[in-house]
Protein backbone atom coordinates (compact mmCIF):
# COMPACT_ATOMS: atom_id res chain seq x y z
CA UNK A 1 0.00 0.00 0.00
CA UNK A 2 1.93 3.03 1.27
CA UNK A 3 5.58 2.84 2.13
CA UNK A 4 6.89 4.33 5.34
CA UNK A 5 9.07 6.74 3.36
CA UNK A 6 6.05 8.10 1.52
CA UNK A 7 4.15 8.67 4.75
CA UNK A 8 7.13 10.42 6.33
CA UNK A 9 7.58 12.54 3.22
CA UNK A 10 3.92 13.55 3.16
CA UNK A 11 4.10 14.39 6.85
CA UNK A 12 7.14 16.61 6.31
CA UNK A 13 5.57 18.24 3.25
CA UNK A 14 2.37 18.96 5.17
CA UNK A 15 4.36 20.45 8.05
CA UNK A 16 6.35 22.60 5.65
CA UNK A 17 3.16 23.89 4.00
CA UNK A 18 1.71 24.65 7.43
CA UNK A 19 4.86 26.56 8.44
CA UNK A 20 4.76 28.66 5.26
CA UNK A 21 1.05 29.45 5.62
CA UNK A 22 1.39 30.42 9.28
CA UNK A 23 4.47 32.50 8.49
CA UNK A 24 2.62 34.34 5.73
CA UNK A 25 -0.44 35.02 7.89
CA UNK A 26 1.42 36.11 11.01
CA UNK A 27 3.81 38.27 8.99
CA UNK A 28 1.01 39.99 7.11
CA UNK A 29 -1.16 40.53 10.17
CA UNK A 30 1.19 41.20 13.09
CA UNK A 31 4.62 42.40 11.94
CA UNK A 32 3.76 46.08 12.46
CA UNK A 33 2.59 45.35 16.01
CA UNK A 34 5.74 43.34 16.75
CA UNK A 35 7.90 46.18 15.44
CA UNK A 36 6.05 48.65 17.65
CA UNK A 37 7.16 46.58 20.66
CA UNK A 38 10.83 47.16 19.70
CA UNK A 39 10.97 50.88 18.79
CA UNK A 40 14.64 51.45 19.71
CA UNK A 41 16.21 48.36 18.16
CA UNK A 42 18.54 49.26 15.32
CA UNK A 43 17.95 46.11 13.29
CA UNK A 44 14.17 46.51 13.45
CA UNK A 45 14.40 50.13 12.32
CA UNK A 46 16.80 49.26 9.50
CA UNK A 47 14.71 46.34 8.28
CA UNK A 48 11.57 48.44 8.39
CA UNK A 49 13.28 51.13 6.35
CA UNK A 50 14.71 48.67 3.81
CA UNK A 51 11.84 46.20 3.45
CA UNK A 52 8.72 48.29 4.02
CA UNK A 53 8.01 48.52 0.28
CA UNK A 54 8.69 44.83 -0.43
CA UNK A 55 5.17 43.58 0.32
CA UNK A 56 4.62 40.18 1.90
CA UNK A 57 8.18 38.88 1.35
CA UNK A 58 9.51 41.98 3.11
CA UNK A 59 7.16 41.44 6.04
CA UNK A 60 8.29 37.83 6.25
CA UNK A 61 11.94 38.94 6.41
CA UNK A 62 11.09 41.49 9.10
CA UNK A 63 9.19 38.85 11.10
CA UNK A 64 12.09 36.43 10.83
CA UNK A 65 14.60 39.01 12.00
CA UNK A 66 12.48 39.85 15.06
CA UNK A 67 12.17 36.15 15.90
CA UNK A 68 15.93 35.68 15.54
CA UNK A 69 16.69 38.68 17.74
CA UNK A 70 14.39 37.32 20.44
CA UNK A 71 15.78 33.78 20.19
CA UNK A 72 19.37 34.99 20.44
CA UNK A 73 18.77 38.09 22.53
CA UNK A 74 22.16 38.25 24.29
CA UNK A 75 24.00 38.04 20.98
CA UNK A 76 21.67 40.65 19.42
CA UNK A 77 22.19 43.09 22.28
CA UNK A 78 25.97 42.53 22.31
CA UNK A 79 26.23 43.20 18.56
CA UNK A 80 24.02 46.29 18.79
CA UNK A 81 21.15 44.92 16.72
CA UNK A 82 18.60 45.01 19.54
CA UNK A 83 18.00 47.32 22.47
CA UNK A 84 18.23 45.57 25.84
CA UNK A 85 15.22 47.46 27.23
CA UNK A 86 13.11 46.48 24.22
CA UNK A 87 13.99 42.82 24.76
CA UNK A 88 13.20 43.02 28.49
CA UNK A 89 9.85 44.75 27.92
CA UNK A 90 8.78 42.42 25.11
CA UNK A 91 5.70 40.45 26.27
CA UNK A 92 6.78 37.02 27.48
CA UNK A 93 3.90 35.07 25.92
CA UNK A 94 4.53 36.57 22.48
CA UNK A 95 8.27 35.94 22.78
CA UNK A 96 7.64 32.28 23.62
CA UNK A 97 5.33 31.88 20.61
CA UNK A 98 7.79 33.53 18.20
CA UNK A 99 10.80 31.58 19.39
CA UNK A 100 8.83 28.31 19.42
CA UNK A 101 7.67 28.93 15.86
CA UNK A 102 11.24 29.71 14.79
CA UNK A 103 12.59 26.47 16.25
CA UNK A 104 9.66 24.46 14.84
CA UNK A 105 10.58 25.88 11.44
CA UNK A 106 14.20 24.80 11.98
CA UNK A 107 13.00 21.34 13.00
CA UNK A 108 10.85 20.95 9.87
CA UNK A 109 13.67 22.13 7.60
CA UNK A 110 16.09 19.78 9.35
CA UNK A 111 13.66 16.89 8.92
CA UNK A 112 13.38 17.76 5.24
CA UNK A 113 17.16 17.62 4.87
CA UNK A 114 17.49 14.35 6.79
CA UNK A 115 14.65 12.68 4.88
CA UNK A 116 16.14 13.70 1.57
Amino acid sequence: MFSVGLLIGLNILGSLCLVVLVLMYVSWRYVDYLESLMPRSECVLGNKRNFSDAGLPGKMVRFGSISMMLAFSKFSVRKGMANADDIKRFPKHIKIMLVSFLFFTYFVLGALLVAN
